[in-house]
């Protein structure tokens, strides 16, 4: 009986053990499991309120199965980063972890809300298929200086398949080098400022402002050769030096809506070799505008008329048309006055002034005043 006893007290001790293990096991797999979908911190503020900081973002096993198996059909997917909410609270999500969303495959597009003020170097690393992005300021935040506020940061400087090289400045001396996705067509900025150098070089198709912008910083959208068209937002009113420059596809720019613009800065659509193109190769500019800057329009080669009479343009600053070579008609304001070279190597209006017929070419000026100086003609010809 004793033996019996004995026995049977081991068994149940050896499935007390063997229960506690399984629960100890379980227990230390609940603790240490992937968290799949967002992760979130809740930070304590008493004096804006509390927010939270989005940590990373996270994929099932079987999803990252199908990744690696380059099966994506039923797991794309279309996020929005705005607000967590836990039980009845909902917190704004205010900060966005660096590499929070690096290496995730799934994602084609990326909302990022009012709501975030500050965002991680690299988020969007390696994120391949990325095809939409939405953001509420260009960089890490609205005020970043240097290479934190171009769109480059975002995506980081570690290079990966599917995306290109792109070296972007963020001021006049210095540049850094990004890997943007191939995937990336479209981007979207949803707040009321744009940086200088913003979109610097890349390569988008798309990029649209629905914010309150009143200034297109300087080199804003400097070389992006895969930019067609452009509609300037109501709301701009200055377009600054540079700033669609070298964009050597942009055939049309929509000034339709721009009704508060004033300004085009120092060289903003130099080389813009196809503006016009498809629209009669004209430029009409808002009767807002007041001022062009110095080789504002130069090297656009398709241009053969512009419409500046009912603008506030009355002076025509140096080399604003320099080179435009088809350029064949130019209404006026009355008592225009052209700067230096406002005309330079503009070949037909050239010779048309070597023939004394620029009257049948510039139009409704009453006298062009320094038209001597707005053509680079043999001093010969000059009066």
């Amino acid at each position: 009986m004793k033996k019996l006893l004995a026995i049977l007290l081991s068994v149940a001790v050896c499935s007390l053990l063997a229960f506690s293990l399984v629960g100890c096991a379980k227990e230390q797999s609940s603790d240490n499991a992937e968290k799949v979908g967002f992760d979130y911190e809740i930070v304590e503020d008493e004096e804006n309120g509390d927010y939270a900081v989005l940590k990373q973002y996270t994929i099932s096993e079987a999803d990252a199965n199908k990744v690696a198996n380059r099966n994506y059909a039923d797991i794309m997917v279309d996020l929005t980063v705005n607000e967590y909410k836990v039980g009845d609270t909902t917190y704004p999500v205010r900060e966005i972890s660096a590499s929070a969303f690096a290496n995730q495959l799934v994602i084609r597009s990326l909302v990022i809300g009012p709501n975030v003020e500050t965002i991680g170097s690299a988020i969007l690393s390696g994120c391949s298929n990325l095809e939409k992005l939405t953001v509420p300021f260009v960089g890490s935040t609205v005020d970043a200086v240097n290479e934190a506020k171009v769109l480059g940061y975002l995506f980081g400087t570690a290079s990966y398949d599917g995306a290109t090289a792109k070296t972007m400045s963020y001021n006049a001396t210095g540049s850094s080098t990004f890997y943007i996705p191939d995937s990336l067509k479209e981007v979207t900025v949803t707040g009321d400022a744009l940086s200088n150098y913003a979109f610097y070089g890349l390569d988008f198709t798309k990029v649209e402002l629905t914010g309150n912008v009143e200034t297109i910083g300087n080199y804003a959208f400097y070389g992006m050769n895969n930019l067609t068209s452009y509609r300037v937002p109501q709301s701009v009113k200055t377009i600054g030096d540079y700033a669609f420059a070298s964009c050597s596809n942009l055939a049309e720019v929509n000034f339709e809506s721009a009704t508060a613009l004033t300004s085009i800065g120092d060289h903003a659509f130099e080389g813009c070799s196809l503006l016009g193109y498809g629209k009669d190769n004209v430029l009409t500019l808002p009767a807002t505008v007041t001022e062009i800057g110095d080789y504002a329009f130069a090297s656009c080669t398709t241009l053969s008329s512009v419409q500046l009479e009912g603008t506030g343009v009355t002076v025509l600053n140096e080399c604003v048309f320099y080179g435009c070579t088809k350029l064949s008609k130019v209404t006026l304001n009355a008592d225009t006055e052209a700067k230096l070279y406002a005309f330079g190597n503009c070949d037909v209006l050239q010779k048309l002034y070597e023939q004394d017929e620029l009257g049948t070419a510039i139009t409704n000026a009453d006298t062009l005043r320094g038209t001597n100086k707005a053509f680079n003609i043999p001093e010969e010809f000059v009066s």
